[in-house]
């Protein structure tokens, strides 16, 4: 997380979304919120169109069984909260200009 306090460390990531290569695995992700074709919003689909982004990316594993689409837009705001958190977009998943 960003902060405006001094000598105090940021926070690249969280638990629910652990990277090897987080620098390029970020810029998959904001590649793909900057290319979503509708605003970030839980009821027009946006989000469970950009959890199947970064499934078809591959940068999370394909599942065992099919997930509803609540439970794909609740994947997509875990996946991109880090993002948010560290200032690279903003809570409707616009980039700013750190992103």
């Amino acid at each position: 997380m960003i902060t405006k306090r001094p000598n105090t460390p940021i926070n690249l990531g969280d638990t629910s979304f652990r990277r090897k290569e987080i620098a390029s695995d970020y810029k998959i992700l904001l590649q793909g919120l900057h290319e979503l074709p509708l605003e970030w919003d839980i009821h027009n689909g946006s989000q469970e169109l950009f959890y199947r982004y970064v499934l078809e990316s591959g940068l999370i594993k394909p599942p065992e069984k099919d997930i509803a689409p609540a439970e794909q837009a609740k994947r997509a705001r875990t996946y991109s909260n880090a993002l948010v958190k560290i200032g690279f977009i903003d809570d409707k998943r616009v980039l700013t200009p750190a992103g």
